[in-house]
């Protein structure tokens, strides 16, 4: 089992000190058991902390700095080293044992974590973005580019250009998606400091041979009504088609407001953002003005009426019929938040918090309903729901790429692709192919 306290730069400035208790089985796979907020503890650098583990029993506790942190209980340590680890800027100093010593024992001081991602032919620089074409090939994109698989995203062709009608393809920016009709689409999107103009330019193209070739991209009529804060919306994650055919894109923007004394996203609260969502119920000929994915209510003032949240940043969203859940990446929450519509995406709930944090996430519903996240924080790791969106588990780490920012695609049933950018720019987009199964997460080769 492994104690540890993980660590990232929106965390550190958003002022939550984590601490988890994970299981670790030789594969590569931290699995947490439990990962709790732990107020009162300060999260800064340059600063230690004082930290007790007591494990005895079937029972792990965890305090920090006097405060107690975490208490697991069933756990079945029986016998084994006591180590030290850590990822990227760490340090222990004034480490006490306490117990029994006994002789060591098929300890391979020798090993080496296991590696499971691979790369794609991509690299770094722009979010990716990703879906299985309609003859089965999987479909990678970043930028110009374009990667195919045929074998389930096991190996991969050279990349392919993209022609520069479709702009700069990726999740975050011209999104490739295919719809449930089975056409394989890109949706080009220029904002509107791109387009000097009060709304974006979006327009959709189209390919009839699974990825090879594009149509000139056909404009959308876009509805006046876009707010004038944000000034600058940003399509960020894929499309989202619900079962009755409505298509959503998850829009965010920063509020800047002029003159503003705060400015430095280090001061708690100090830099605001929103989260909007923009529908198409004609397969994108057409597209609304942007819906504020939190419309809370109060006892004088009906939903809709209120502003919504300032601490939304980046959204992803998945289908569950016609309900629409969203993950949002937060500025300050200890948390992601979770907002949910009933009808498509046309209203939205009041937002609340999710149970774990994250940053820069996307996420895939599989084939047998299973939702995934995954998302920068603690290092990159995967969260699933299996009641759709209602509860979520303590999370899996993956792999420890600081930016995450990628895509998830079911490349299989319950399999599915996760392309997720490098520790740098300038290194290769990585990928790992993950089964789903009812205990959690495997690697799957």
């Amino acid at each position: 089992h492994y104690v540890y306290f993980p660590w990232g730069g929106q965390q550190l400035r958003a002022k939550h000190f984590w601490a988890a208790i994970a299981e670790v089985k030789g594969d590569g796979y931290i699995r947490n058991l439990k990962m709790a907020w732990v107020p009162g503890v300060p999260s800064e650098t340059e600063r230690w902390y004082r930290v007790r583990v007591v494990a005895e029993g079937s029972r792990i506790e965890v305090e920090v700095d006097g405060r107690k942190a975490l208490s697991l209980s069933g756990v079945f340590a029986g016998r084994g080293a006591v180590g030290l680890a850590g990822y990227g800027w760490y340090a222990f100093r004034d480490v006490r044992l306490n117990g029994s010593a006994t002789p060591l024992s098929d300890w391979n001081g020798d090993a080496d974590l296991p590696v499971h991602s691979f790369t794609v032919g991509l690299g770094s620089k722009i979010m990716p973005s990703g879906c299985v074409a309609p003859n089965g090939d999987v479909l990678l994109a970043a930028g110009s580019q374009l990667v195919r698989s045929k074998d389930h995203g096991r190996t991969w062709s050279q990349p392919e250009s993209l022609p520069e009608k479709l702009g700069e393809v990726g999740d975050y920016g011209s999104s490739l998606f295919k719809t449930r009709s089975g056409k394989l689409l890109v949706m080009v999107f220029r904002r509107q400091d791109q387009v000097n103009s009060a709304t974006p330019e979006i327009a959709i193209s189209e390919s009839l041979d699974s990825g090879l070739t594009w149509s000139d991209p056909v404009p959308s009529k876009v509805a006046n009504g876009w707010p004038k804060m944000p000034p600058i919306l940003y399509p960020y994650g894929p499309p989202v088609e619900t079962e009755e055919g409505t298509l959503l894109r998850f829009l965010l923007g920063g509020v800047k407001e002029e003159g503003a004394t705060f400015t430095d996203v280090r001061t708690w609260s100090a830099t605001h953002a929103k989260a909007f969502a923009v529908r198409s119920a004609d397969g994108g000929a057409s597209w609304s003005a942007p819906i504020e994915l939190d419309q809370p209510s109060w006892v004088d003032q009906p939903r809709g009426k209120i502003p919504g949240s300032l601490d939304f940043t980046e959204p992803t969203g998945v289908a569950l019929g016609n309900t629409v859940t969203v993950l949002i990446r937060p500025v300050y929450s200890p948390t992601m938040w979770q907002c949910w519509s009933a009808d498509s995406g046309a209203s939205w709930d009041a937002a609340s918090r999710a149970t774990f944090p994250g940053y820069a996430q996307s996420a895939v519903r599989t084939h047998s309903g299973v939702i995934l996240c995954a998302h920068r924080y603690p290092h990159y790791s995967v969260n699933l729901s299996r009641d759709g969106g209602l509860n979520w588990d303590e999370g899996t780490v993956i792999d420890y790429p600081v930016w995450a920012m990628g895509c998830l695609v079911e490349v299989e049933p319950d399999v599915v692709l996760c392309a997720y950018m490098n520790a740098r720019q300038d290194l290769p987009l990585l990928a790992q192919r993950i089964r789903v199964t009812g205990e959690g997460l495997r690697v799957e080769d």
